[in-house]
């Protein structure tokens, strides 16, 4: 019997909003974003970038924004729409770089995202 139960550990992060610990925040919050999208499939992994999917959609999390070129080239092989969070210091989406897959791609920028969330839970 097939259960549909997925539990994960969690691991503290210092609450200081520093560059530092967001890329941490953003390394540690991989699962979480594939919860808000339930996406949970693994597509492709590489230490630059992770795609997930459902039946459904695609959830792209890109690390390092100098990957935005090859993420681009492994979606262009995908036909569905993707959510896709970029790492970013500020709140940068990166729109530009999307311009040419706009049609395909809702971009958000992580860590806000992901503080956002943080935010909400912890008022």
């Amino acid at each position: 019997m097939e259960g549909n139960l997925k539990y994960f550990k969690t691991a503290f992060v210092s609450a200081d909003l520093t560059d530092t610990n967001k890329t941490k925040l953003t390394k540690k919050a991989t699962e979480m974003l594939c919860i808000k999208e339930d996406t949970f499939e693994k597509v492709k992994s590489t230490t630059k970038y992770k795609i997930f999917r459902n039946k459904k959609k695609y959830t792209g999390i890109i690390y390092d924004h100098l990957a935005i070129d090859d993420f681009k080239k492994e979606i262009a092989k995908i036909n569905g729409k993707f959510s896709v969070y970029i790492f970013s210091l500020g709140d940068d989406t990166f729109d530009e770089e999307f311009e040419d897959v706009k049609n395909k791609v809702k971009l958000s920028p992580i860590p806000e995202t992901i503080l956002r969330v943080y935010r909400r839970i912890f008022k």
